[in-house]
Formats: structure tokens, C-alpha cells, sequence
């Protein structure tokens, strides 16, 4: 845990590159979280794909009416297909229609009742389906013709949203203990892994951090 006069997150950078973020929360009910990416372009001449890193902090900073008692992180990654263009577009776009609107749900509402699932749920959807929009409009104004998939995971104090669109899924792994002694973190079922946010339906399942 942090102490409150601890603002900016501490990032650490291996000799392969991959960097590793450790998000300073200010709030004890909060559970840490540790954040690691890396990207890769593989076979292809170019990187076609995104990733979305926004801890908290980098929340704070970018949305100053976001209250200081609520935890807001986003982290995504988007298959780009056929160019980058639409990727880098969502990456850049996405969290921020979906900030917009639980912002605005706060002031309708109030804190306590925009936190809860149902209403970050609707938030999440409506998110989606602004930034799609506006990838259509940005395709026929800039003549794009790439596209690409989501997944992206919302948390909102210890509550972890995952959402998709496309083939792009997220893999729930934990780390259990076996006669009171830890193993290694296991690979959750996909069927129970996978938590979905999908057209039509888009069937969304929270989990709590820590169960």
C-alpha cells in the first residue's frame, strides 16, 4: 500500500525492454496492482496492433474531476488488422468516452451508485459502441481501411470489468495455495476465464480483486 503524498507511479524497465508500473494508490481499501507490458510485431514489417496502459494515477491527472476516493484504471490491447490506424485510434479514444461517461454518471447519481456494476456495465457499452461510431467517421473522413479487435479491462476500486469485441480475449489466471504452501499462478478454464463484452448481447461478468 501508499501513503496519500504518493503521487507518481514508479516504473521499472528490463534489459528486454518490458516495463513494469507500479500504481501508487492512496486509498487503504485499494488492493496494489502491478502492471507489466511488452509488445511485439513478430512476422509482420510494422506493428499493427495497441496496448492501453492508464493506471489510476494517470487518471487523476488526466480527468481532474475524477474524485480522489475512487480507483480508475484502464488496460487493453487491440489487434490491429490490415494497418494501425483504427487501433492507435481506439487505444487513444476509448477510455476516455468511457471516463466521460461514468463522470458524468457521478453527478447524476452520486459516487457510491456510478461504482456499481450495472451502472460501469451500461457505462462500458455505451463506450464502446461511441468509439465505434467514431471510428466509421474517422474511416470515410481519413479513407482508413484497417480495423481492429478489443479487449480491454476496467477497474473501478476492486472491482475488475473485462470486456471484448472481435477474437481478442483476456486469460484469468491465480495464484492458489496447496497445504498452506503457494504454487505457481494456474490458468483458469477459458469457459470461466474469459469474461466477454459482446455484440449483441454484451454479456459482462465482474470479479472482485483478491477473490
Amino acid at each position: 500500500m501508499s501513503t496519500a503524498n504518493e503521487k507518481r507511479p514508479r516504473e521499472e524497465t528490463d534489459k528486454n525492454g518490458s516495463s513494469a508500473k507500479v500504481s501508487k494508490i492512496d486509498h487503504h481499501r485499494f488492493v496494489k496492482l502491478v502492471e507489466v507490458h511488452h509488445g511485439d510485431k513478430g512476422r509482420r514489417q510494422t506493428m499493427e496492433d495497441a496496448h492501453l496502459s492508464k493506471g489510476s494515477d494517470d487518471l487523476h491527472r488526466e480527468f481532474e474531476s475524477l474524485p480522489n476516493s475512487v480507483r480508475l484504471s484502464y488496460y487493453g490491447i487491440f489487434d490491429g488488422h490490415g494497418g494501425s490506424n483504427v487501433a492507435e485510434f481506439v487505444e487513444q479514444t476509448l477510455y476516455v468516452e468511457i471516463t466521460k461517461l461514468f463522470l458524468k454518471r457521478i453527478v447524476e447519481v452520486g459516487e457510491s451508485d456510478a461504482c456499481k456494476v450495472s451502472s460501469v456495465s451500461s457505462n462500458i457499452k455505451a463506450g464502446f459502441e461511441k468509439t465505434e461510431a467514431l471510428v466509421e467517421e474517422k474511416c470515410k473522413t481519413e479513407g482508413w481501411t484497417d480495423g481492429c479487435c478489443a479487449v480491454l479491462v476496467v477497474i473501478v476500486n476492486n472491482t475488475v470489468h473485462i470486456a471484448n469485441l472481435g477474437d481478442s480475449k483476456a486469460i484469468l489466471c491465480r495464484k492458489v495455495k496447496v497445504e498452506g504452501k503457494a504454487k505457481n499462478a494456474v490458468k483458469v478454464s477459458a469457459d470461466k476465464a474469459v469474461l466477454r463484452l459482446t455484440m449483441p448481447s454484451y454479456s459482462q461478468f465482474p470479479l472482485q480483486i483478491g477473490d
